[in-house]
């Protein structure tokens, strides 16, 4: 086990989520909530939205949603 979730973003739902904490600590696996962790760090968010941006960017090109400058009524570009 590496956490627990709560309803709540209360007081008495994070005190509640503690104190079962105090009550099972012995099996959580520091580990695995390590690990788990981990897995929201900087780097790694970083490298995920850039290849979603990149992806999206790409596909977006691809189906024609690049146009080329043009002025409008007005003359403004």
């Amino acid at each position: 086990m590496s956490g627990l979730f709560y309803r709540e973003p209360t007081v008495n739902a994070l005190r509640g989520a503690i104190e079962m904490f105090s009550r099972l600590e012995d099996l959580f696996d520091p580990r695995a909530s390590r690990e788990n962790a981990a897995r929201f760090s900087p780097e790694i968010f970083r490298e995920k939205f850039g290849n979603f941006v990149r992806e999206s960017w790409e596909r977006h090109a691809k189906e024609g949603g690049l146009k080329p400058a043009g002025k409008d009524k007005d003359g403004w570009i």
